[in-house]
């Protein structure tokens, strides 16, 4: 996702070379662009999940899924994504949550080619503008509770930062142990 914002350094016209751009200066435009990066939440039953800005994602609305006979139900199949073969996963049956999945869903897509998966969402993600770390514990499921990096709040609401990579590496290791 794109957060349509372009990050610019204030130089105030003056030359690269000039004494007059310190590095101090230039260190704290960094520092700041980066505190203010650009995160997007989607929820999945009453876990809100943190997508950062910089990462390559998508959202599809008209998709087909072709099912993968004799695996786990929450591998709802794979989709065609410009030549590549990408997992979609409902999160909320293997989280345990009663299906909320509306008759007409999303997928979110993470990441970009071989290494895309593809998670069900019943509503477009928001971006998430105010988010705060906090230090507290949160019931989770056990499958994805060794995932969890940060837990951060908006507006009086949790929103889990997680290790994507690992997260779904390990969900695939699962599938195959299952067959």
């Amino acid at each position: 996702m794109d957060s349509g914002k372009n990050f610019q350094f204030d130089t105030e016209q003056k030359p690269l070379n000039s004494p007059a751009i310190e590095n101090d200066e230039l260190m704290a435009q960094v520092d700041d662009f980066f505190d203010k990066q650009q995160f997007y939440g989607f929820r999945i039953g009453e876990i809100g999940l943190l997508i950062s800005g910089g990462i390559e994602s998508e959202i599809l609305d008209n998709f087909t899924i072709h099912p993968v006979p004799n695996t786990v139900s929450w591998l709802r199949g794979v989709i065609n994504l410009r030549g590549h073969l990408v997992p979609v996963y409902n999160l909320h049956e293997l989280f345990g949550f009663s299906q909320n999945i509306q008759k007409h869903s999303f997928l979110i897509i993470l990441d970009k080619g071989e290494n895309s998966v593809a998670i069900e969402i019943s509503d477009y993600p928001k971006v998430l503008e105010n988010l705060v770390q906090v230090d507290r514990q949160l019931s989770l499921p056990e499958v994805f509770e060794d995932y969890v990096l940060e837990i951060y709040e908006d507006e009086g609401v949790s929103w889990l930062s997680f290790n994507k990579q690992q997260f779904f590496s390990a969900l695939s290791e699962k599938i195959v142990a299952t067959k």
